[in-house]
């Protein structure tokens, strides 16, 4: 998918295997945004950074719109507050039911429901998680030939944003996990970059909106990496003992030559040969020329490319 004018960077990366994606966000009503999504073998992360909207109307971001699993009971995990208040899961029994609940989006950790986690990565007090399970009733005509009104109670979450500067609303969905304690992701925003990692997994999407650098935790290996690009593009990085491998595109610049220089525990750069015309936007699995820097060693060991699949 992309935009058939302003703006054009809409667009995804992938190794072949694992897969992120972006999007800077225009609509007529004055809606302007920068998205990002990681998608893991267990979930998907997603962040959200530069809203802005010239209407009166909320902007949320839907997390959750599915029907209601009878007999589930929905948790909502908090952070611990100010002056000792403890965090801890707290049951919305009639809360959901009736008109749903709010939250501050940076007090809340996680929301559980049906066999799968929520987790919610917000720093604005004043963005609202909106969590509502109550019935609804509709038309069903309007989205189907079948006509007469359909009824039911749906699991619903939203965050709504406060739009202000520098805010950076994120979440990250992992389905069959009971009670997971954590998502396992991290994500940050700048101006120059949207950075997602999963640690554990050695996996991370790098959106550069601009040429610049950010860093990334990538895995225990690679615990701090500093990453430069010469221009806007989509990375994936993955990364293990001894092995780094870079996979990058560019949804709205042909024949891009990028360049991808990487400074840490592994040293070196990354050449990427994107295409243009009807392959604009396509994903390159990049070719490198790192070392990895061992500490125990007076000498640097060349990096093992990373196998596309496993």
């Amino acid at each position: 998918y992309r935009y058939n004018s302003s703006p054009t960077f809409t667009g995804s990366v992938s190794d072949g295997w694992s897969s992120a994606a972006a999007q800077k966000l225009a609509q007529d009503e004055g809606l302007r945004a920068r998205r990002s999504w990681l998608f893991l073998d267990d979930g998907i992360a997603s962040l959200i950074t530069h809203a802005t909207s010239n209407s009166t109307n909320p902007v949320l971001t839907t997390v959750a719109n599915q029907n209601l699993a009878d007999g589930e009971q929905i948790f909502v995990t908090t952070k611990p507050g100010p002056k000792g208040v403890p965090g801890g899961s707290v049951p919305l029994g009639s809360m959901c039911a009736d008109g749903g609940s709010n939250w501050r989006a940076d007090a809340i950790t996680s929301i559980h429901h049906n066999h799968s986690s929520y987790f919610i990565h917000a720093d604005s007090a004043n963005a609202r998680v909106h969590i509502d399970c109550s019935r609804l009733t509709g038309d069903y005509s309007r989205i189907s030939t079948n006509p007469g009104n359909a009824s039911g109670r749906l699991f619903r979450i939203s965050i709504e944003h406060a739009l202000t500067s520098g805010e950076q609303i994120g979440f990250a969905v992992l389905p069959n996990q009971d009670n997971a304690s954590a998502s396992g992701v991290t994500m940050k925003g700048s101006d120059v970059a949207h950075v997602l990692s999963n640690h554990s997994a050695g996996i991370a999407s790098m959106v550069f909106w601009a040429a610049g650098k950010a860093n990334v935790a990538l895995s225990s290996a690679h615990p701090q990496l500093s990453v430069a690009v010469n221009a806007p593009c989509l990375l994936l990085l993955k990364g293990s003992d001894k092995a780094l491998a870079v996979s990058a595109s560019n949804p709205d610049r042909p024949d891009l030559k990028l360049r991808v220089t990487v400074e840490g525990s592994v040293s070196g750069s990354a050449t990427c040969d994107l295409p243009g015309g009807d392959r604009m936007g396509q994903s390159v699995n990049c070719s490198s020329s790192f070392r990895w820097r061992d500490a125990s060693k007076s000498d640097d060991a060349a990096a093992t490319p990373i196998p596309l699949q496993r």
